[in-house]
């Protein structure tokens, strides 16, 4: 099961469940997805997810918090810093690109949104040193 799929199944099991909340937000992610595209790929979900993980830290009450946690379940979980050290390292050995976004764009392109840009920075910003 992709996780489209998986997301539309948990909209119906919410529904069954009265859980209004869940159901409304996997609802909204399965429209905003579809307005986009007809097949996703994952990463086009966890782009759409992480947007929508921004906006409820941004308003900041009870019922974001539980929006974040719902979310958040089905995003992947994060890189350990010695796993993105490891990707950096491989785009620097392979790149011939100084640039530190493009860079950064390269290495989120491997991570597969497992990893924000901020802590790709870092560690690129520290082996150019």
């Amino acid at each position: 099961m992709n996780l489209k799929e998986q997301l539309q199944e948990d909209a119906k099991l919410a529904l069954k469940e009265n859980n209004n909340l869940k159901k409304n937000l996997l609802r909204v992610l399965l429209s905003e997805l579809e307005r986009k595209t007809k097949n996703p790929t994952n990463q086009e979900i966890y782009s759409n997810i992480k947007k929508m993980i921004e906006n409820a830290k941004l308003i900041n009450s009870e019922e974001s918090l539980k929006e974040i946690e719902i979310l958040t379940y089905y995003m992947p979980p994060a890189l350990t810093e010695e796993e993105l050290s490891k990707i950096v390292t491989d785009v620097l050995e392979k790149s011939l690109e100084k640039n530190v976004g493009k860079l950064v764009g390269l290495c989120l392109r491997k991570c597969d949104g497992r990893s924000d840009a901020k802590a790709i920075t870092k560690i690129i910003n520290e082996k150019l040193k």
